[in-house]
C-alpha cells in the first residue's frame, strides 16, 4: 500500500485508503483516510485535505466474520470428506479432525476400537482423502485368515514354493501397491508374521 499512495498523490484525483495509525494514548487502531485535492482558480492543484474515520469496530468485525467463514468451510469440507461416517459427537469430531491431517501423508496410521466400531469405514475415509484416492483399497481380515496361509495371503509366493503352489500368486501388500491396504485385526497375527509387516512398513 505503501508504494501506491504517492501513485495516488501524482493522480490529483481523489482517494482513500485504510490505515493503522498510533492514537495519543499509545492505541494502534483502524482509520479510513479520504483525500481531497484543492485547487485555485485556474484548477492548479495547492494543497490536499484530509479526513480520517475510525473503523476498528468494522475491522475486527470482518475478521470475525472472516474467521467465521474459515470454520464453517472447513466444517463443510469434514462433512462431505466423510460422507459415510454419521455423527455430531464430540469424540467424532476430533476422530475426523485427526483423519484430515493424517491422510494427506505417507505414513502408517494405528485405528483402534472395538469390534464394529467403524474402523474400517475411518481407513477408507483416510484413503478418499489422501493422494492414494484413486488407487486401490484393500481390506484384509487378518482373524478371518488360517495361520499357515496368512504369510502367502499378505505377501504372496512363487510357483513350487511349497506344496501345492502351482502358480506365482500376488499378495495383498503387492495388489495394494499405489493405494491403500487396511489390515483389520492386524493384533491376532503370528508374531514372526508381525515382524514382517515391520519390514514392510519400513520399505526393507
Amino acid at each position: 500500500m505503501a508504494g501506491e499512495v504517492p501513485s495516488k498523490f501524482e493522480s490529483e484525483c481523489p482517494f482513500e485508503i485504510e490505515t493503522r495509525l498510533r492514537r495519543k494514548d499509545g492505541q494502534y487502531r483502524w482509520f479510513l483516510a479520504r483525500f481531497n485535492p484543492i485547487r485555485d482558480e485556474q484548477g492548479r492543484l495547492t494543497r490536499w485535505y484530509a479526513a480520517a474515520t475510525d473503523i476498528e469496530d468494522r475491522k475486527q468485525a470482518e475478521q470475525q466474520l472472516q474467521n467465521e467463514n474459515v470454520a464453517l468451510r472447513e466444517e463443510i469440507d469434514t462433512a462431505s470428506m466423510f460422507e459415510e461416517i454419521v455423527g455430531s459427537s464430540p469424540s467424532l469430531h476430533a476422530v475426523l479432525s485427526l483423519l484430515s491431517k493424517v491422510a494427506p501423508t505417507d505414513s502408517t496410521v494405528l485405528i483402534t476400537g472395538e469390534t464394529g466400531t467403524g474402523k474400517e469405514l475411518v481407513a477408507r475415509a483416510v484413503h478418499k482423502r489422501s493422494h492414494r484416492s484413486s488407487r486401490v483399497f484393500v481390506s484384509v481380515n487378518c482373524a478371518a485368515i488360517p495361520r499357515d496361509l496368512i504369510a502367502s495371503e499378505l505377501f504372496g509366493h512363487e510357483k513350487g514354493a511349497f506344496t501345492g503352489a502351482t502358480h506365482r500368486r500376488p499378495g495383498r501388500f503387492e495388489l495394494a501397491e499405489g493405494g491403500t491396504i487396511f489390515l483389520d485385526e492386524v493384533g491376532e497375527l503370528p508374531a514372526e508374521t508381525q515382524i514382517a509387516l515391520l519390514r514392510v512398513s519400513a520399505g526393507t
